[in-house]
């Protein structure tokens, strides 16, 4: 989950950058062209001159973890806090981090601080989504879906929201209440595959693998080169006694990629209806070792018990 969250304002830049929005704009043009470091090296300067500029030391720290300097970026944002205890924005800046590093606590502690000092209607209900977030990384669902309810309720058309609220709602069995949600995403955004993946993910839970199938399908019509699309329409055509089909998607899927746990273990479903144990038994391993049991739970290691003993 990238977090670049800068919020940044557009100008021209003329000559050397001097005040704090010509910093920013400078680091947003880097941003564009994907030359993190460059922007990195431009908000460092900015802080030099302009040491309580908030979004020059969010968007530092969130370059310092995009550049995989995960302990600077907490580092500097634990000073920057130290020295600004009733600023929001950093708290809120470092839980995501640590959500991406698995800092649980840590994580909650600091968005819900953000929360308690956050008194702006909307950037709050920003806040409360990230919590949220959070929570779904960490498998709170119940309480990921009361704080994503609160933000739908708050926007009913925040886009992000009606993603991510209509996958919680499949994983609380409210099916139905997810279906209107991503609909209603896609009326507001028919180009956005997320809601067909999502839809297709609700159909798949409730067991309707063939309704499944056909968003799927759209998702990869969209996205030619989109893994999760092939992996989870190999799953339904596995569902649907499909082996043949459900192999050459898994393929596909793990070609384009190979890092997807997701994806082992369903190649190791299918391994299994095809008598392959052996094969199966050796990819559900390579899920584990990808970090299946972190980002979905304990269902590797139960076939595993019952499989590969």
């Amino acid at each position: 989950m990238k977090h670049l969250a800068l919020i940044l304002l557009m100008m021209p830049i003329i000559g050397i950058a001097q005040t704090q929005e010509e910093y920013l704009a400078k680091a947003q043009n880097y941003l564009k062209l994907d030359k993190y470091k460059e922007a990195r090296s431009t908000l460092i300067k900015a802080l030099e001159s302009y040491p309580d500029c908030i979004e020059c030391a969010v968007g530092r720290a969130e370059l310092d973890f995009e550049l995989k300097d995960y302990e600077d970026a907490l580092v500097y944002l634990g000073v920057f806090i130290r020295k600004h205890p009733r600023e929001s924005r950093p708290y809120d800046t470092r839980a995501v981090l640590h959500a991406q590093m698995s800092h649980k606590v840590e994580a909650l502690e600091d968005i819900n601080t953000a929360l308690d000092l956050e008194k702006n209607d909307s950037i709050y209900h920003v806040y409360l989504a990230n919590r949220g977030m959070i929570n779904s990384m960490f498998l709170n669902y119940q309480e990921a879906y009361e704080d994503m309810s609160k933000v739908n309720k708050f926007n009913p058309d925040d886009i992000a929201v009606l993603v991510n609220l209509g996958v919680l709602c499949s994983q609380l069995n409210k099916f139905e209440e997810g279906i209107r949600l991503l609909e209603h995403g896609i009326e507001l955004k028919p180009e956005f595959e997320a809601f067909y993946a999502n839809l297709g993910y609700l159909y798949q839970e409730m067991g309707q693998y063939a309704k499944a199938i056909t968003y799927y399908d759209k998702v990869v019509e969209m996205d030619p080169d989109q893994p999760l699309g092939y992996s989870n329409r190999s799953y339904n055509r596995m569902k649907m006694g499909d082996l043949k089909g459900a192999k050459q998607d898994i393929e596909k899927s793990l070609k384009i990629y190979p890092e997807n746990s997701y994806a082992y273990k369903v190649r190791a479903l299918i391994y299994l209806a095809d008598g392959k144990n052996k094969k199966a038994c050796e990819d559900l391993k390579t899920a584990l070792e990808r970090g299946y049991a972190i980002n979905y739970g304990t269902e590797v290691n139960e076939l595993l018990e019952k499989h590969c003993q």
